[in-house]
């Protein structure tokens, strides 16, 4: 049996060392993410900060660990600009690879629904959607998310709803259970 990649753990609001914490290969960084979630941490934090002079992005991650009270934390390099999305196996971290993306135009291959959050300029010159660099980037404008099945009812909101400018808001879609929905932690939501 191989053992889960160590995270560094922290109390809340400590402050260490950035070079205390450890730097994991993308493999063991994914590997911890997974075992932390798998074993009823959170994910609090997935993010990087600018680094100039380098064409990595140095990645950190953050779980909550609710049950003992406190932090684990690991950073790792990601090189050229794409990785495998961790969103398939924990998607607690799907607006921070989006994040990620859009900040430093890191495409995360496999992503389900990779599309922007704040539709600006990444940090670095780098555009994960291969967009043009004059191209103006509107906002909202895009895809949807589409939930579809028999249990999913479409419902009008009107042309003004919670401050949205007409035609800028598509309409609301509810999903109306007929049987409870299972959690990965096995309890119903």
């Amino acid at each position: 049996m191989t053992s889960s990649p160590t995270l560094k753990p922290l109390h809340n609001g400590e402050a260490v060392p950035l070079a205390e914490l450890p730097h994991l290969s993308n493999r063991d960084f994914a590997a911890a993410l997974r075992d932390g979630v798998t074993a009823g941490q959170r994910v609090s934090a997935l993010f990087g900060p600018m680094r100039p002079g380098t064409e990595a992005i140095r990645v950190y991650l953050v779980l909550a660990d609710d049950a003992q009270h406190r932090l684990l934390a690991g950073t790792t390099d990601i090189e050229g600009g794409s990785y495998p999305s961790l969103t398939p196996a924990c998607p607690q971290v799907h607006m921070f690879e989006r994040e990620l993306a859009e900040q430093f135009g890191l495409r995360a291959v496999g992503h389900p629904w990779f599309q922007p959050v704040r539709y600006c300029r990444s940090w670095n010159g780098r555009d994960a959607w291969d967009r043009p660099g004059d191209q103006e980037l509107p906002p909202a404008v895009g895809d949807f998310y589409r939930v579809e099945g028999e249990e999913v009812h479409e419902v009008a909101v009107g042309p003004v709803h919670a401050g949205a400018a007409p035609g800028l808001m598509p309409p609301a879609r509810c999903i109306i259970p007929t049987r409870p929905i299972w959690c990965s932690s096995g309890s119903t939501c």
